[in-house]
């Protein structure tokens, strides 16, 4: 029955173990792509930034340009009113340089308007691009919480899996370790009965002796010495499966420890998942 049984967990530990490798294997990927990911967020952040503080010049040069372009409009506003006076006051020579200064400034004014287009063009090239590093970002960081939930998963579907395994193997340590408590029983229980054997021998022996029965007594001493064998044969065996239950007692022992160690991962990795599952149905609602 003890020989059925150990074969039936082999069996079970043999495919908790082809089962951990698969996982390992499946867990060892995601880690990788957990960091691909995290220097790839890295890398778009970085860019991100240097693109923000791009479109932050070009935004802060367009303002200066707009500012130039309302001072050069009162500019214009204010020498067309002088020229409109001067003409008025019949002034040639003044009338002339208001117009020179008139034409000047139009012309100043139109290259304003011209640079203000190229910032403007600019402007729009670098926020679309902040646009689209800003989204490559927040596809970066889904990917990431996807990646570390996934990674969550997995932790605990492996430790699922090895306390399963750990279990299968404790399983089969106590079922070795009973066997040997109950040879070890057994031989006790031999060895006890060999003693009883030896003292009613020799009450015999001595009996025998005192009625001066030769035949007797040899019978009896050859039946004497073939029982002290047979109970020194017996303590020999019993030492033996004192130290074969030591063995198998203390490496049950130390997978009862690994067993709890895995339980209390797991009870870990499902209050981690948990706690990062939570915050996230908030924000939903």
């Amino acid at each position: 029955m003890f020989r059925i049984q150990t074969a039936v967990l082999t069996a079970m530990l043999a495919l908790a173990v082809t089962s951990l490798a698969a996982a390992q294997n499946a867990t060892d990927s995601t880690r990788r792509d957990l960091k691909q990911d995290n220097r790839a967020l890295a890398r778009d952040t970085v860019k991100l930034h240097q693109d923000i503080a791009m479109r932050d010049s070009v935004s802060d040069t367009l303002a200066q340009d707009h500012k130039q372009l309302k001072a050069g409009e009162a500019h214009i506003d204010s020498l067309q009113a002088q020229l409109a006076k001067d003409r008025k006051a019949h002034d040639t020579a003044a009338v002339k340089q208001d117009e020179k200064a008139l034409k000047d400034a139009r012309k100043a004014q139109e290259q304003e308007l011209d640079r203000i287009k190229r910032e403007d063009a600019r402007f729009k090239a670098v926020e679309a691009k902040v646009r689209k590093e800003r989204d490559a970002v927040s596809d970066t960081r889904s990917d990431l919480k996807q990646d570390r939930s996934s990674v969550r998963s997995s932790d605990l579907r492996q430790d699922q899996r090895q306390f399963a395994r750990d279990t299968v193997t404790l399983d089969k340590d106590k079922a070795m370790r009973d066997s040997a408590q109950d040879a070890l029983a057994r031989d006790h229980n031999r060895t006890k009965a060999i003693g009883a054997r030896i003292d009613s021998l020799r009450t015999q022996l001595a009996k025998d002796r005192k009625a001066n029965d030769t035949a007797a007594i040899k019978q009896d001493e050859a039946a004497l010495d073939a029982a002290q064998k047979a109970h020194e044969n017996a303590l020999d065996q019993q030492q033996r499966e004192v130290g074969l239950l030591k063995q198998v007692d203390a490496k049950t022992r130390k997978q009862e420890d690994a067993t709890n160690d895995v339980h209390r991962d797991i009870k870990q990795d499902r209050s981690a998942e948990r706690a990062h599952s939570t915050p996230a149905s908030g924000r939903h609602r």
